[in-house]
């Protein structure tokens, strides 16, 4: 779908558009990536925005096996926003395993030392 022709189909549907040059960076990727009709796809864009666009935009490798599956615009928005939960989780589980392993380091260091001291070796 060429800007125009996105552009007049954002106008009828909801009065506004996004600029041309956000267009070819963010939106013509995306949708040539999601294979939608184009009036569904004008319906996402209005409905999430540029957000939801660039979180899309964001994920295009993930976009893309969403589409090989054959999801929709909006399936793959959901699985999107899974997929980044997970992320958030996964950062924040890897942290306190970091904290744990130093935990368990500082623990052993203070174990020695007290063997040392104690006379009994280690």
């Amino acid at each position: 779908m060429m800007y125009e022709e996105f552009e007049a189909l954002m106008n009828e549907r909801a009065g506004w558009s996004f600029t041309r040059s956000t267009y070819e960076s963010i939106i013509e990727p995306v949708y040539n990536v999601v294979r939608e009709d184009k009036p569904e796809f004008v319906d996402y864009c209005i409905k999430y925005d540029l957000n939801g666009l660039q979180r899309l935009a964001n994920h295009m490798f993930f976009l893309e096996q969403c589409a090989a599956a054959g999801l929709t615009i909006w399936q793959s928005h959901s699985m999107v926003r899974l997929f980044e939960a997970q992320a958030r989780e996964n950062k924040v589980l890897y942290a306190r395993i970091a904290e744990l392993n130093s935990s368990l380091f500082k623990q052993r260091v203070t174990l020695r030392e007290i063997a040392r001291l104690s006379g009994g070796g280690a």
